[in-house]
């Protein structure tokens, strides 16, 4: 079954049909500089706000790897850990795609982005949300 994934705080502002027309298991979002602020700087370059699925194996293996993992990654960053190493294992494929045309997150309530999909992160993005 295909699914489109998103975050509650993510709205679509332009069409992203013909990304179903290219050939992928997950089509996941990748942040260009790969770390997040957080405990410890954790990695985590894909962004899991928005992602693309045909394939329910491949969410199966994510869970196992989380469930293998210690109890503080369950609560926070987790998910994005899951995703980045199942994706990386190459038994699925994977089609790459920008955060800052599939999951851009605005700088400024004026922000003019062509961006697809706006992921409205953080207490003051979502004051902007429209």
């Amino acid at each position: 079954a295909e699914m489109l994934i998103v975050d509650t705080d993510v709205i679509a502002k332009r069409s992203v049909n013909d990304v179903w027309a290219e050939p992928f298991d997950v089509a996941l979002t990748y942040r260009d500089y790969g770390v997040i602020d957080g405990p410890d700087e954790i990695a985590c370059p894909v962004n899991t706000g928005v992602m693309f699925s045909r394939s329910n194996d491949f969410w199966a293996e994510c869970y196992c790897w989380l469930a293998s993992q210690p109890e503080n990654l369950h609560r926070w960053y987790g998910d994005q850990k899951a995703v980045a190493q199942i994706a990386s294992n190459g038994d699925y494929r994977v089609l790459p795609l920008p955060c800052d045309t599939y999951n851009w997150s605005p700088n400024s309530r004026d922000d003019h982005s062509e961006a697809r999909l706006w992921h409205y992160k953080g207490a003051i993005r979502k004051k902007w949300i429209q």
